[in-house]
């Protein structure tokens, strides 16, 4: 391991999301990454962590791996398996009086973690794959100068910057900005989602007068099981959704919240419904119920054309989003902002075409595969709906998919060039 940088790996978003049965498009990053910080291990010292406030103590190396496999079971292969058990809130709270000495001595970095880099003939490279923790400047400061450390970033938008008004969080602008700095002030490399939030960043960072790091786009990459599913026979549907067998299904992907615009299409399914009647397709919906959209969920509850005609799904698998996506009309993705666009480019890959909001993320993700539209144009929506309900349209050309392979190759590439400077 001499030749090889140690990584510091912050550990933080997947500890925290560890109960939740399903993983967010930034939860998959992050867990891509981990899982690949487990393949690094076998030739480099990687050392996670866990990040509170400014505060930052280490995982040890065999809970951490526990962890991040119990997740890809759970998150990516669909296993039932329970939990681990372990039980971050009690291993925090073990850690409190300990953590609060230090915050009182200004010590930020674990004193395990920092005998661990002082007898480390290389500086370390910190990689940060999540938005979360990044508003504490003072931690990956204090990393940065001590120990010559490397810090490279994953920007996966700036929506809380842009549309803050979509968060659930009264201080997300003002998070959202430190974050910004954070990354801006510290970082020696910014790997983006897409060129739209690499621009977006690097415009940002002009504006208000901050350094500017270089960025690398690497794009998310698809499943493997939706790669491969694109290959073979049609799935059937799971059982628990046999009814939609029997008759055309639109589907939308994403939280209910109000940036994804589902109120659009749930206005616009009544009307479906009280023109076709028991000729109007079905609408599903994948996903848990979020914030800032209780009018929304009362639609949902109450209105009686709806009860008939939306399929409302919280605790879908990937297996199951898989076939329910392969035997939709098309996916509707109606979204007001975003930083890239995953259910898209899993729709694509298995052929299933999509209307979508015409921004410029999800051109750069569905490129010429996909109709385009205003998403408050409900119109043009209707039309393109109707269209597509009287014959599922063909793609136009397969869709190449990017693929995870790619993107943590790339990854490795940078890690060896930084391992050589």
């Amino acid at each position: 391991m001499a030749n090889f940088r140690p990584i510091i790996y912050n550990l933080h978003r997947l500890i925290d999301r560890f109960p939740s049965p399903s993983p967010t498009g930034v939860d998959r990053v992050d867990l891509h990454y981990a899982l690949f910080m487990l393949q690094q291990a076998q030739e480099r010292s990687i050392y996670f962590i866990r990040q509170r406030q400014n505060l930052s103590y280490l995982v040890p190396f065999k809970e951490a791996e526990k962890l991040i496999n119990n997740l890809e079971q759970r998150w990516l292969k669909g296993s039932k398996q329970t939990q681990h058990p372990l039980n971050t809130t009690a291993s925090y709270l073990r850690h409190w009086p300990a953590l609060r000495l230090r915050q009182v001595r200004q010590q930020l970095i674990d004193p395990k973690l920092l005998a661990l880099l002082k007898a480390s003939t290389k500086p370390p490279i910190y990689i940060h794959s999540g938005h979360g923790t990044l508003h504490h400047l003072d931690l990956h400061e204090q990393i940065r100068q001590q120990f010559q450390a490397d810090m490279i970033y994953y920007l996966h938008d700036l929506i809380p910057i842009e549309f803050p008004e979509y968060t659930n969080n009264p201080n997300a602008l003002t998070m959202h900005q430190r974050r910004l700095k954070t990354m801006a002030s510290t970082g020696r490399l910014i790997l983006a989602n897409s060129q739209d939030s690499r621009q977006k960043f690097l415009d940002y960072c002009k504006q208000h007068q901050l350094p500017q790091p270089p960025v690398e786009v690497l794009l998310i990459g698809v499943e493997e099981a939706f790669v491969q599913a694109a290959q073979q026979p049609q799935q059937a549907l799971p059982a628990r959704f046999a009814q939609l067998a029997n008759s055309p299904y639109f589907i939308t992907i994403g939280t209910i919240e109000a940036r994804k615009n589902h109120l659009s299409l749930l206005h616009l399914w009544r009307e479906l419904y009280a023109e076709l009647g028991t000729r109007c397709p079905k609408l599903v919906i994948i996903g848990k119920r979020g914030w800032k959209a209780e009018h929304i969920f009362h639609l949902l509850d109450a209105s009686p054309a709806l009860k008939q005609t939306v399929l409302e799904i919280s605790d879908a698998n990937d297996q199951e989003m898989l076939s329910l996506t392969q035997q939709a009309q098309a996916l509707l993705f109606p979204s007001f902002a975003e930083g890239w666009g995953m259910p898209l480019a899993e729709a694509l890959t298995l052929n299933t075409p999509a209307i979508c909001s015409d921004l410029g993320a999800l051109r750069e993700c569905g490129r010429d595969h996909c109709v385009y539209l205003n998403p408050i144009d409900s119109m043009a929506w209707k039309a393109a709906i109707l269209d597509a309900l009287k014959a599922k349209p063909q793609l136009k050309s397969a869709y190449i998919p990017d693929r995870w392979e790619t993107h943590l190759k790339h990854l490795e590439q940078i890690l060896v060039a930084l391992d050589e400077s």
